[in-house]
C-alpha cells in the first residue's frame, strides 16, 4: 500500500498557568498515510452511536502512538476506533471534533 497523502496526529498537552488554571497545548506530528473509502456498513455501527464518520485513514503502525486526535488540511477530527491490521498498518476512524464548524 502506498502512503501519498499526508496528516498529523496530535497530542494534547495539559498544564496550569501561574494562578492555577488548566490550559491545554496541541502538539502535532505529521504521518504519511492514506485516506480510505468508508463502508456503508461503517457508516451504519457509527451512526447507531451517534457518530458519524467523516474520515478513514491508514497509516503504518509504527507511527501511531494512541493519538485521539488527526489533523488534516487543517480540520480537526476525534479517532472514535483504531483496527490495528495484521499487514502493519493500523486505520483510524475520524468523526469531525466539535467547534470546527
Amino acid at each position: 500500500m502506498s502512503l501519498d497523502d499526508i496528516c498529523y496526529l496530535v497530542t494534547q498537552i495539559f498544564s496550569f498557568d501561574e494562578i492555577g488554571q488548566e490550559q491545554s497545548q496541541l502538539i502535532d506530528r505529521v504521518v504519511f498515510c492514506k485516506e480510505l473509502p468508508t463502508s456503508s456498513n461503517e457508516f451504519f455501527k457509527a451512526a447507531q452511536n451517534d457518530i458519524k464518520v467523516q474520515k478513514v485513514i491508514v497509516l503504518d503502525s509504527e507511527e501511531y502512538e494512541g493519538e485521539t486526535i488527526v489533523k488534516i488540511e487543517n480540520v480537526l477530527y476525534s479517532v472514535y476506533r483504531v483496527y490495528k491490521r495484521s499487514d502493519g498498518f493500523t486505520e483510524l476512524y475520524c468523526e469531525m471534533r466539535s467547534g470546527n464548524g
